[in-house]
């Protein structure tokens, strides 16, 4: 349901009732079904969860869901939900700068492998940061190497939340020699 159909409504009620009480001396008591009204809204909307997906893949409001980083968006919300941000699909050309808020909800954040520098705040809430520090109250910087320039600058803010970020493990040479080699036969002329 459009959410202005239901605010203009509810205005025009207001309004009827003011004009019927200075005029026709009529009382229609609309503060307490207003009030309840907005709870049953709120409620339905919550259950039929048309918060949850947003148009443009950026945010989470009371749901939960996987969001896949794209180039193009700065910004990433959790708000009263959980979700998790993979930005390990993305290349960087030059320095970006990406913001995660988390508030009142549960956040996991999946960096790639590139030089990063990752900024938190936290507000009464939980940031686990890849070197298995802990920001419960103020401020932290993590980078991934001593570089003098990232490429990727992320600002994780928190309040009343819990955000945990990882990185995507970088492949050891272990893990090259036990994949198959292919080897390219040509044939003899």
């Amino acid at each position: 349901m459009n959410p202005s159909l239901i605010w203009g409504t509810i205005l025009i009620l207001f309004g009827l009732s003011f004009i019927l009480k200075s005029i026709f001396q009529i009382t229609i008591p609309l503060v307490r079904p207003f009030f309840g009204g907005v709870l049953i809204y709120l409620g339905l909307s919550i259950m039929m969860d048309p918060f949850n997906e947003s148009p443009d893949k950026k945010s989470v409001i009371f749901g939960r869901t996987n969001i896949v980083g794209s180039p193009i968006i700065k910004t990433y919300n959790v708000t009263f939900g959980s979700g998790v941000i993979d930005l390990s699909q993305l290349t960087f050309a030059e320095a970006t700068q990406i913001t995660i808020n988390t508030v009142m909800g549960s956040s996991i954040l999946i960096l790639p492998d590139v030089s990063a520098k990752v900024r938190v705040n936290a507000i009464f809430a939980r940031a686990g940061l890849p070197d298995e520090t802990l920001v419960s109250f103020g401020r932290n910087v993590y980078k991934t190497d001593d570089q003098i320039e990232q490429k990727l600058l992320v600002q994780v803010n928190v309040i009343l939340g819990n955000v945990d970020i990882k990185l995507v493990p970088k492949p050891s040479f272990s893990d090259l020699s036990q994949q198959p080699i292919i080897e390219n036969k040509q044939q003899e002329a």
